[in-house]
């Protein structure tokens, strides 16, 4: 079996958040049709500590583009690619 496992540079500050999303990305696209199981790191769309208020906004910015990427083409899909997102669980947050 042949994993791909993403792991960005860690944010220490969310102006350099949305590089790290970006990071997650361009990784992706090193996957090839080989990969068996892709696998990104916890909060990929929240990849840092943000002030209060502030982490679902970029969360809900930056997940759209995420999933799309890795939802495109024949190489990724549910059954061979775990993402772990940043979720709005209604009255508390949560990993998806």
């Amino acid at each position: 079996m042949k994993i791909c496992a993403i792991q960005q540079p860690y944010p220490y500050t969310p102006e350099e958040a949305p590089a790290a999303v970006q990071f997650v990305i361009d990784e992706l696209n090193s996957c090839d049709e080989s990969i068996d199981l892709i696998v990104t790191p916890e909060y990929t769309n929240c990849p840092t500590k943000f002030p209060p208020g502030e982490s679902l906004p970029f969360a809900i910015a930056h997940t759209r583009e995420l999933v799309d990427y890795a939802s495109a083409g024949k190489r990724f899909s549910p059954e061979n690619t775990l993402a772990v997102w940043l979720k709005d669980g209604g009255t508390r947050y949560g990993n998806n």
